[in-house]
């Protein structure tokens, strides 16, 4: 065994940190050294342990008298030895004093303490090593607390997984894997279906749970290779290599079925179903980024892609998967580029309003004008309201739109009182985020005001749709605005699911008969549902009116039913104001009509 010399041995031709001032005695310096928290060690100029003070056995369970002789390696932990080797050879070899560094160390009971080593070195005169001493410090709790902050720095508190910080990292090392690989990558954003229901109706609570559990099922469902984070709210994101489109096909099925196993939450079980985008890497393309130092970008791209195609999988019926094309890409550029155009429509007045007359199919007397908005864009002409009008919906650009159609269609109502003295009504379509929008009814009151149009010549055409995503407070609204002295009428009825219980709760004028059932009139089963409407709209008090009239034997029929007002091409052309107040259309020869009923 080797002798151990105690560091307070005097040492001669020692340079260090070995002058003390003052006259302690040998006994006082041998209890501050067995007294301290951090381990106090001599080592040999091999780094054999020639000095260890109690603290050694309190830390690592050790017996001091059994380590000494042996070298410090064999404490450190094997996937630190080799650094730790690095840092003692180039101390010794580079003529330095001192060196600091951080390693882990094995318990005697095999349980691993992070500890932080500072070495001095004793050199004789000649600058040879005499041998090392120093302090080893257990560091453990402040290693763990640095890496608890790396670890919420990189992972989602509410689920553990990774977050979009450290998304974005894996999916850079994805990329060169694919490119050194080449094996095509997927990227896959998944974004639960109507999530906002959980939140909205059992709590956030609760939504919180139904998160925690689908991340646990994915990070269960995955397989080797596979990344799975939550990039946000209520999407996640997963990484795979993916080597053929069946196993994309098969991936996105295993992702499907994970989500919609029933969820136990607050007492219920629900049933989940997500949308799905994915975005694929060629290793060519990838090959290409990593030769051309754009990975980073690349990344962004794929990303984007990928959240694009799950919102388009949204937009066609939800808990279905879209994989990213060309198509994708340039349906989003023309939405994208739709959007900001039609905002700096609104802004420098590039939009205009065409009116539709409505005839009484009995006299051919115009009865009424529905305001019908177009677009002359710049460079594509004059678009219909189907060119941009969900684009409308979509970015809420509908609402500020639909004030200025509603503002527009009141001048015109003054103009034929007025300058014509047509007392003709003005219908003007109403949609359901309009209908639902905050100040609808404040705005259509001042509206009317700065206008000085009658309320009871505008009648406000509402679809079904705007009516359900929340049927009471549409309900109140439409009772507001018939205190206006507003008309009220139902677009496009049957091709919706309203309660017939709900119809007479709502201060309704008419029904509006929708063109697809008079463009089937001539076929028995579609005068029947005309003729269904025509009863239920009689024994609600209601009038009606008949869209989409183009064909004389339609006119002969719905006046045969009892329907006294239509409009369509056959009984006029959507045209501008002036063009639309002297129009006088003609009906067709009853004659005629008549040998085709």
């Amino acid at each position: 065994m080797v002798q151990a010399i105690p560091w307070w041995t005097p040492m001669p031709h020692v340079r260090g940190p070995l002058k003390v001032g003052g006259r302690p005695t040998a006994d006082r310096y041998r209890w501050l050294v067995e007294s301290v928290q951090e381990v106090i060690f001599e080592a040999d100029p091999e780094g054999r342990w020639t000095y260890l003070n109690p603290a050694w056995h309190r830390i690592l369970g050790y017996d001091v008298d059994q380590c000494l002789g042996t070298p410090f390696l064999d404490y450190v932990h094997p996937e630190d030895r080799q650094a730790n080797l690095d840092i003692f050879v180039d101390t010794l070899t580079t003529g330095k004093e001192k060196c600091r560094f951080e390693a882990r160390y094995v318990t005697a009971d095999g349980g691993v303490r992070w500890m932080e080593i500072h070495a001095w070195i004793f050199r004789d005169a000649a600058g040879a090593s005499l041998g090392s001493t120093g302090t080893i410090t257990d560091v453990t709790e402040r290693h763990l607390a640095k890496l608890e902050l790396e670890r919420r720095a990189t992972h989602d508190s509410l689920t553990g997984l990774p977050n979009r910080a450290l998304l974005d990292q894996e999916l850079v090392a994805a990329i060169h894997r694919c490119a050194a690989g080449e094996r095509p990558l997927a990227l896959v954003f998944l974004d639960l279906d109507r999530f906002k229901l959980v939140n909205d109706s059992l709590g956030h609570d609760a939504g919180d749970e139904v998160l925690r559990a689908v991340a646990g099922r994915l990070q269960q469902a995955a397989q080797s290779g596979e990344v799975i984070g939550r990039f946000g709210g209520d999407e996640f994101v997963l990484i795979s290599d993916m080597l053929s489109p069946a196993a994309m096909r098969s991936f996105t099925h295993r992702l499907h079925s994970t989500v919609s196993a029933p969820i136990s939450v607050a007492g219920r079980e629900l049933g989940l179903s997500a949308s799905v985008g994915a975005s694929m890497l060629a290793a060519t393309a990838a090959a290409q980024a990593v030769s051309d130092g754009t990975v980073a970008e690349l990344a962004a791209t794929l990303l984007r892609d990928a959240d694009s195609a799950m919102y388009h999988a949204k937009e066609t019926g939800r808990d279905r998967t879209e994989i990213f094309s060309a198509d994708t890409r340039a349906r989003i550029v023309n939405k994208f580029d739709t959007e900001t155009e039609l905002r700096l429509a609104i802004i420098r007045g590039e939009l205009l309003l065409m009116y539709q007359p409505q005839i009484d199919l009995g006299t051919g007397a115009v009865v009424g004008f529905e305001a019908l908005v177009r677009w002359d864009h710049p460079q594509r002409g004059r678009l219909l309201p189907a060119d941009f009008m969900e684009v409308a919906e979509d970015s809420g650009l509908v609402v500020p739109l639909g004030r200025w159609v509603l503002a527009e269609a009141c001048r015109a109502s003054v103009v034929l009182e007025r300058t014509r003295n047509q007392s003709a009504r003005m219908a003007v379509n109403v949609s359901a985020r309009e209908m639902l929008s905050s100040g609808l009814v404040a705005d259509l009151a001042d509206i009317l005001a700065e206008t000085g149009a009658s309320p009871d010549r505008l009648c406000l055409e509402l679809t079904e749709s705007a009516l359900l995503p929340d049927a009471d407070a549409a309900a109140a609204i439409m009772t507001e605005l018939a205190d206006l002295g507003l008309q009220l009428s139902l677009d496009d009825f049957g091709t919706g699911f309203s309660s017939l219980t709900y119809l007479q709760r709502l201060p309704l004028r008419e029904l509006k008969i929708d063109r697809s059932f008079v463009s089937q009139i001539q076929q028995k089963d579609g005068l029947a549902m005309v003729a269904a409407v025509m009863s239920l709209a009689e024994a609600l008090g209601l009038e009606t009116v008949a869209e989409g009239v183009e064909d004389p034997y339609q006119v002969r029929a719905l006046t045969k039913l009892g329907c006294t007002t239509g409009q369509g091409f056959l009984l006029g052309h959507p045209a501008e104001l002036a063009d639309a107040v002297t129009a006088r259309p003609v009906l067709p020869s009853q004659r005629r009509a008549l040998s085709r009923v």
